[in-house]
């Protein structure tokens, strides 16, 4: 069962596997027609929520695969497509990855530079400008634009997932002139 271990590698947990999106809006992301349900640091604080997505109903004593979600796009869990675990849960598919690093790290789209806590890495502003990353940009889901990952957890994450000898997936390089 290729993916289904999730591996603890390099700050990122490790690799799963992740889902199709059929049907959604959004041929590029997919939606798993869930409603959104993000973590934020007073919810944390308060016991309100903290594990990663998973559909409404989970019995968390008993997480099916499908349970899972990306918490980019909501894409349920799956074997077709990897996907990348890092705290309590959190996750990132690997479409999610691919765009993600796209816009981010080679074109170095507009990101999000504001008050933004990564659901990878748990780290917020605070956080961020303790290790001297105040500047660090985010990669806000198109989705879900109040779901941003930091521009560390999609390096580790590309990494991990470009490694990972049970998935083909590469890092996206950069356009050559034609």
């Amino acid at each position: 069962m290729a993916g289904s271990a999730v591996r603890d590698v390099g700050g990122v947990a490790g690799v799963a596997s992740g889902c199709n999106g059929d049907g959604s809006p959004d041929a590029a992301f997919g939606s798993c027609g869930v409603s959104s349900m993000h973590r934020t640091v007073a919810d944390e604080q308060r016991g309100l929520y903290t594990l990663g997505m998973r559909k409404p109903g989970t019995d968390e004593n008993n997480v099916q695969m499908s349970d899972v979600l990306c918490d980019f796009c909501h894409r349920e869990w799956t074997e077709d497509i990897a996907m990348v675990e890092g705290h309590h849960g959190a996750c990132m598919c690997e479409r999610c990855l691919l765009l993600a690093y796209t816009e981010l790290v080679l074109n170095r789209g507009t990101p999000v530079v504001d008050d933004f806590t990564c659901p990878l890495c748990r780290e917020g502003r605070d956080d961020r400008a303790a290790m001297d990353r105040h500047e660090e940009p985010g990669w806000p889901s198109p989705l879900y634009p109040d779901v941003v990952a930091c521009r560390r957890c999609i390096k580790r994450a590309s990494g991990v997932l470009h490694k990972d000898p049970d998935f083909d997936w590469a890092k996206p390089r950069p356009a050559t002139g034609d």
